[in-house]
């Protein structure tokens, strides 16, 4: 029986209209039927694998050109993160794994969705069967893709359309093997010397001018002021910063001192009237350095008000009425002075007033600290300074009153910032050193979190006045720092 000719022509209708196959179905429906225009009228959706297909196309082109620019302006060599791995190479490991899974699900997803259209739309098109033929196979690989467009050399069917095929599995087969290095992380464990500086001054060789005094009006409101940049000072810490700008993260270690106060009390206080001198007295005591004090009552006394009788070196010896007790509830070393008095109907009224007398004296410890290379801030210091005592303990001059050049210029400070008052002058003591006066209210009224509370919520204004005069010294002269100085310096005390 003869075999009877076969010939493949495009499926078509009288009226000259093509058969279309929807993916959906795999019944055939004629051009221009109720289905196919209910189709074509649907919108599309976030569901629709089109609108799927598109979106991840668009957020990968956005990923590289994001990737490219920032390899362009060399951004990607300020991008540092900080890992608290004892290997850093595991957290390399760690991105390229995260970064090739990556490239290897979005490459698969894309592919499929893409396959899926394209064979949909191939199956959809007036086109021959031969290029149907050869763009499905094209779409069955890369090698499959290329073996078709070398038979497009023989065979014209669909070159174009499987040269597109080929191009784009050759990117996403670039794109699977070059995912993992699109970004890398380069563990950097080394270390590097950079410059810093220090707001310290040359203590050594300060000089007092006239401006301590007008400045130490100035303590309150500096301190007062949260957002003045403090970088570099924390607390009664003074430490070194890095100089200019840095993108480095990091921890660095600089050198820091922490500047502080005890109180002492002072032992066999006795205080001797002297008639001769408009009623004042004559305070001494046994131990320690202490010369006698000349001391005049002014009546009358408010509460919790303080007064330096004498600053010499790193000490300053100061009477404090009433009394401050410490955690024990002791006052510490007192003595008592009795005093006359006029009242309004004409009588005299004797009184007997406690006055206590300290002696304060600054100290310092060098210590070296962590801080932040970015930020300048401070994270941790060692040795850590000690803390004061919480209750007062008497004042030995042996071990509290070395000489120490960077310290012994307080006491001249401290006469030079008493701007009120001189409740005693020079007809009753002929030495400046017995000059009674206090510090200005605006220091002794520094903020609450600048005072140390010893006992029953009483602050020891007195401390504030010796954190206001370490406050006013660093301050007057911060001038010689740059834009990282701290604008003052407060004691912890």
């Amino acid at each position: 029986m003869p075999e009877a000719s076969h010939e493949l022509y495009p499926l078509r209708s009288r009226r000259d209209s093509f058969v279309e196959i929807h993916a959906s179905s795999p019944t055939l429906t004629e051009a221009g039927s109720a289905y196919d225009k209910v189709g074509r009228q649907r919108a599309w959706s976030v569901t629709d694998p089109r609108c799927i297909c598109c979106a991840l196309h668009v957020i990968l082109v956005i990923i590289h050109v994001l990737l490219l620019v920032a390899h362009a302006f060399k951004l990607d060599q300020h991008i540092i993160v900080t890992l608290s791995l004892n290997s850093p190479e595991v957290a390399s490991v760690g991105l390229a794994t995260i970064l090739q899974i990556f490239g290897t699900g979005s490459g698969i997803l894309l592919v499929w969705l893409t396959q899926r259209l394209a064979l949909r739309r191939d199956l959809l098109q007036r086109q021959t069967l031969t290029a149907t033929h050869d763009k499905a196979a094209a779409w069955s690989g890369l090698g499959a893709a290329l073996q078709t467009l070398w038979k497009q050399t023989k065979v014209k069917a669909a070159t174009y359309d499987v040269f597109l095929v080929t191009l784009y599995l050759g990117a996403i087969a670039v794109f699977h093997v070059t995912s993992s290095s699109l970004l890398t992380l380069l563990p950097i464990s080394g270390m590097t010397n950079v410059p810093v500086q220090y707001g310290m001054l040359n203590l050594t060789d300060l000089s007092l001018d006239s401006y301590w005094n007008g400045a130490a009006a100035l303590v309150r409101t500096v301190a007062g002021f949260p957002e003045v940049p403090k970088i570099g000072l924390q607390n009664a810490t003074l430490y070194e910063t890095i100089v200019g700008e840095t993108f480095v993260v990091g921890n660095a270690t600089a050198g820091a001192v922490t500047f502080g106060a005890q109180c002492y009390s002072l032992s066999n206080v006795s205080a001797t009237l002297n008639p001769t001198q408009n009623g004042s007295y004559t305070v001494s005591a046994t131990h320690g350095s202490q010369p006698p004090v000349t001391y005049s009552p002014i009546y009358g006394l408010h509460e919790n008000v303080a007064y330096a009788v004498h600053a010499y070196g790193k000490a300053v010896t100061i009477l404090a009425t009433p009394p401050i007790l410490d955690a024990s509830n002791n006052s510490g070393s007192i003595f008592n002075i009795t005093q006359t008095r006029s009242t309004a109907g004409g009588s005299n009224v004797t009184e007997t007033v406690s006055i206590q007398i300290m002696t304060c004296v600054l100290s310092k410890t060098h210590q070296v600290t962590t801080i932040d290379a970015f930020t300048s801030t401070l994270q941790s210091v060692d040795p850590v300074s000690p803390s004061p005592s919480s209750t007062w303990t008497p004042w030995l001059a042996n071990s509290t009153g070395n000489p120490d050049p960077q310290l012994d210029w307080f006491g001249d400070a401290w006469n030079l910032s008493a701007v009120s008052s001189d409740f005693y002058g020079p007809t009753h003591c002929g030495e400046p050193e017995c000059f009674l006066s206090f510090l200005d209210e605006q220091v002794l009224t520094l903020p609450t979190d600048e005072m140390i509370i010893l006992t029953n919520g009483r602050y020891v204004q007195v401390l504030d006045g010796v954190s206001g005069l370490a406050l006013l010294c660093y301050g007057s002269r911060s001038k010689h720092r740059s834009k990282h100085h701290p604008d003052a310096l407060s004691y912890t005390v």
